[in-house]
């Protein structure tokens, strides 16, 4: 789904087991600590050829704020009447015996699950980066608290490998 991150691409590549030729130079893709280097410039290229869109590349790793700018007050009070209650969620969960939470390991795939799960489902959902940090440990604590139930249920989402087996054991200790 688009738009994906280089870094999507680079870790499909190596989980494909990707060979970069048949020629004599051919490797694994992965092998060598310059093929992240070089795909990232094969993507640079491709985009400023035209022959990729520079929509369907993301970099969330250098997040960007803007702001939007009104020409009259009446504008901007335009604005802001259309979209009021754009972000009012009614509590969905509030006769749920337990509260859910959704973690997911790797920042690049919180926004798909955000946009089609989390945000459905009214889930809150938090990026990992890998072990839960003691802070996002105490927000979903907080947030556990705030809603009163009796039980905490956390949806992990992770690679399948033994580092990504093993985190969800270390947020009991987190």
């Amino acid at each position: 789904m688009l738009p994906i991150s280089a870094r999507h691409i680079h870790y499909k590549l190596l989980a494909g087991g990707v060979v970069t030729s048949a020629g004599k130079a051919g490797h694994a893709y992965g092998t060598k600590q310059s093929d992240c280097k070089l795909l990232s410039k094969l993507l640079t290229d491709a985009r400023s050829q035209g022959i990729i869109d520079d929509s369907w590349l993301s970099d969330d790793t250098r997040p960007t704020h803007s702001f939007k700018h009104h020409n009259t007050i009446g504008e901007y009070v335009a604005d802001e009447v259309k979209s009021l209650f754009q972000n009012y969620f009614s509590n969905v969960h509030r006769d749920q015996p337990a509260h859910v939470e959704i973690i997911v390991e790797k920042s690049t795939i919180l926004p798909l699950l955000y946009a089609h799960i989390a945000r459905e489902l009214r889930i809150p959902i938090s990026s990992a980066r890998g072990y839960l940090s003691y802070p996002a440990a105490c927000a979903i604590k907080n947030r556990f608290e705030e809603s009163g139930k009796m039980d905490l249920y956390i949806v992990y989402v992770s690679d399948h490998d033994p580092e990504g087996m093993d985190m969800p054991k270390s947020f009991v200790n987190t």
